[in-house]
């Protein structure tokens, strides 16, 4: 079972990110669209796992505070050698969500991962580029597209199953970790 830890986006900010790129998505870009409903913030990539009850386990003993998360008002990529290879939206340094990725990546060495060696970098994925798009290409189609201030408070995080299909990943929540006050 492919499997990944992350932070649910709320319908205001997928209606506003639907609405900001519609044009482009009906354009022949050689963009991927992330599925509005897949939208998400990916803390932990755990991939196969067989263990999910002792994950769900040691993710239910994580206590964490209500925090604001605010994205960035532009678009950012993610880019090799000089070509665009995801479209991302970056969000505020949060001193909130770093806790809250280290506690869940110290939690997950317990079912046998592996700590994360990349620096996290939260970002909400909006497209993977299919063909060559150059970074001076890319910043002149999403320049011109202006974010109202997205903002959204994170209370909850999820473990969800991913199934890849011809058609695209279909999501599936196993299990969602809210906040409790601390006893």
């Amino acid at each position: 079972m492919r499997l990944f830890i992350a932070l649910p986006i709320s319908n205001e900010i997928k209606k506003e990110i639907l609405e900001k790129t519609a044009t482009l998505k009906n354009s022949n870009l050689p963009i991927s669209w992330v599925n509005n409903k897949n939208l998400h913030i990916t803390l932990k990539f755990l991939g196969e796992a067989k263990n999910r009850e002792k994950i769900i386990e040691l993710l239910s003993d994580i206590k964490f505070f209500p925090f604001k998360l605010t994205f960035k008002k532009t678009f950012s990529f993610f880019t090799k050698n000089g070509y665009i290879k995801t479209v991302v939206l970056k969000t505020d340094n949060s001193k909130n969500l770093n806790l809250l990725f280290e506690k869940i990546d110290n939690s997950m060495l317990y079912a046998g991962f592996l700590k994360e060696k990349k620096h996290f970098t939260p970002h909400l994925t909006i497209g993977r580029v299919k063909k060559e798009l150059t970074l001076p290409e890319g910043e002149k189609l999403f320049k011109r597209i202006d974010l109202q201030k997205l903002e959204q408070t994170i209370d909850t995080f999820q473990l969800i199953k991913s199934e890849l299909t011809p058609n695209g990943a279909i999501y599936t929540i196993l299990k969602e970790f809210k906040y409790e006050t601390y006893k």
